[in-house]
């Protein structure tokens, strides 16, 4: 899929949605996104997703430079949603997390 096509697709979902390239960077943000995290797309694109979601999970830190969901899509593993603590602009709250390669 080409990134217009990408960025096309993350545009027509009602509910928060980015995507991100090969390295972690956002390539694309929704609006939806801009809300829940108080970023416009034209400051998140570009942004490594990490810094963005600082995620985390009963356990700890989630995003950073050993991210689960890059590793499996590079492993090309399939990856079930799943729960993430996200830093919000209304503060630390529970996404759930849908992925789609």
């Amino acid at each position: 899929m080409r990134r217009q096509e990408i960025r096309a697709l993350v545009e027509s979902i009602g509910d928060a949605a980015f995507a991100v390239d090969h390295a972690g960077l956002v390539i694309a943000w929704n609006a939806a996104c801009a809300t829940l995290f108080g970023k416009a797309a034209a400051s998140a694109v570009g942004q490594p997703c990490a810094s963005i979601v600082r995620g985390a999970d009963e356990c700890g830190a989630v995003c950073g430079d050993q991210c689960c969901v890059l590793r499996a899509v590079e492993q090309r593993r399939p990856i079930r949603n799943f729960d993430l603590r996200a830093e919000t602009r209304l503060g630390r709250r529970w996404c759930n997390v849908s992925v789609l390669r």
